[in-house]
């Protein structure tokens, strides 16, 4: 509620479920494939609506690896609409106070525009 006008405004979901090609979808379940991968050390996904929807990929890996490669070990754990549309890949992932992966660092970082 907004005192200034009585109305009330809606942000959002305060979880990670978003809806994505018509699927509803839990970041964290494509989280927990990408971190079902041996390669991957720290893993955390994104969605963004600017300019249209997308599921992005922040990984910290232990080597280089080709993008093809990680969508097709990820297709076999999930289906091709919880595919990450862009990868990042990044030396560790941000950490808050609590020790847990910073998503509005991320998302600052990542997300703000169409790329």
């Amino acid at each position: 509620l907004d005192p200034a006008d009585g109305k009330i405004y809606i942000h959002g979901r305060k979880d990670h479920q978003i809806k994505h090609m018509g699927y509803r979808i839990e970041l964290a379940e494509i989280e927990a494939a990408m971190h079902c991968l041996d390669y991957v050390f720290e893993a955390c996904a994104l969605h963004t609506n600017i300019g249209f929807s997308r599921i992005i990929a922040v990984i910290a890996s232990s080597h280089i690896f080709e993008d093809v490669q990680f969508r097709q070990d990820l297709r076999k754990i999930i289906p091709d609409y919880m595919i990450p549309s862009e990868i990042h890949y990044v030396p560790s992932l941000p950490k808050n106070s609590n020790g847990k992966v910073d998503r509005r660092t991320l998302e600052a970082q990542f997300c703000q525009s169409v790329r």
